[in-house]
């Protein structure tokens, strides 16, 4: 028997400081995403749970499979 396989998305993420000393991250694969997180840390945990909630809200449902969320930092 064959087994399916679904495509898991990639979702890029930037992080970057700015020079108020706190941390934005967005992606150019996610429309509207923008987390503002005290830290880089905060902001990598943060970011693909807002990703998340922005693509299902996108498609009205939740996704089958969770994106893989890879980091940039600039």
């Amino acid at each position: 028997m064959a087994v399916a396989h679904t495509k898991v998305p990639h979702i890029e993420i930037s992080v970057r400081r700015l020079p108020e000393g706190i941390y934005l991250a967005t992606s150019p694969d996610v429309p509207g995403l923008t987390v503002e997180a005290d830290s880089r840390e905060e902001a990598e945990k943060i970011a693909p749970e807002v990703a998340l909630d922005l693509i299902e809200a996108e498609l009205g449902h939740k996704v089958s499979a969770r994106p893989i969320f890879s980091f940039k930092f600039n």
